[in-house]
């Protein structure tokens, strides 16, 4: 049957392949998305780590989320932050849990931020807090 037979005011049927096309358009928008947050927290940062006094020369630089996406966290340059591969990643880093950021504003990673590293005995050491981005202070 043609279209030209449908009643007025029916819709045509869609063609093949039409939501596969339109699932494919929202993952290439997220995806601009979220590359778009990352270069703009990276930019914010200063394209180097945040950490500290650990990186002399970092092997990548990375957006590390504050809070996974898996637990509700979202791609936004607040809920992302610089950091080198070995912080982000390595053997004594946010993944393994052995290191920790909190923010100290409403802002998240826009604003300033506490780091942390948990210590032989287990308790958490506060070692710098930042007076804006980027600027930190170290614990004596």
């Amino acid at each position: 049957m043609a279209n030209s037979a449908l009643a007025p005011g029916a819709l045509a049927k869609p063609y093949k392949g039409q939501s596969r096309d339109e699932q494919l358009d929202a993952r290439a928008s997220e995806r601009t998305e979220r590359l778009k947050a990352k270069a703009e927290s990276k930019k914010r940062d200063g394209q180097k780590c945040r950490w500290p006094h650990v990186c002399r020369k970092p092997i990548r630089l990375e957006s590390a989320h504050l809070v996974n996406l898996s637990q509700g966290g979202a791609d936004t340059t607040d809920n992302l932050i610089t950091l080198c591969f070995e912080v982000h990643q390595g053997k004594t880093s946010l993944h393994s849990q052995d290191r920790k950021i909190e923010p100290l504003t409403n802002k998240g990673c826009d604003g300033p931020v506490a780091f942390y590293q948990i210590s032989e005995s287990g308790q958490w050491k506060h070692i710098a807090s930042e007076r804006s981005v980027g600027i930190s202070e170290a614990r004596r």
